[in-house]
């Protein structure tokens, strides 16, 4: 029995990077509350794999244990992004994918109570 939960345990560590198919972490970063992430930089269309679940703030009874947002800023002036700068979401816990095409220096900034996480992914 514990080999086999030692197996399903390796297996779904495997899985997610066999999903990837050629794609590359530029930035995998996460938190809880408040944050912005490291500055990346990609050299052409990029991914923003995104997830946020509130179970921990909604146990400690914060008010905001329900939303999810960021914005994606340009590194070198902190502007906001032109393509897709704000994304907020609703609910206890979601993810998503959100695709951008231009290169450039981005870091992303979240707001929220939650436990998240956010990845940005290339093609390679």
């Amino acid at each position: 029995m514990r080999r086999r939960a030692s197996l399903l345990a390796l297996l779904a560590l495997l899985l997610p990077a066999c999903g990837d198919s050629g794609a590359q972490h530029l930035l995998d970063s996460s938190n809880s509350g408040n944050a912005d992430t490291a500055a990346f930089r990609p050299t052409g269309a990029w991914d923003l794999v995104y997830s946020w679940d509130c179970s921990a703030a909604a146990a400690r009874h914060s008010p905001d244990a329900n939303s999810f947002s960021f914005v994606v800023l340009n590194a070198d002036d902190n502007t906001l992004a032109a393509q897709q700068p704000q994304t907020a979401r609703k609910g206890k816990s979601g993810a998503g994918t959100i695709h951008y095409t231009r290169s450039g220096p981005y870091y992303v900034e979240i707001t929220t109570v939650c436990d998240w996480r956010v990845q940005v992914l290339v093609k390679s």
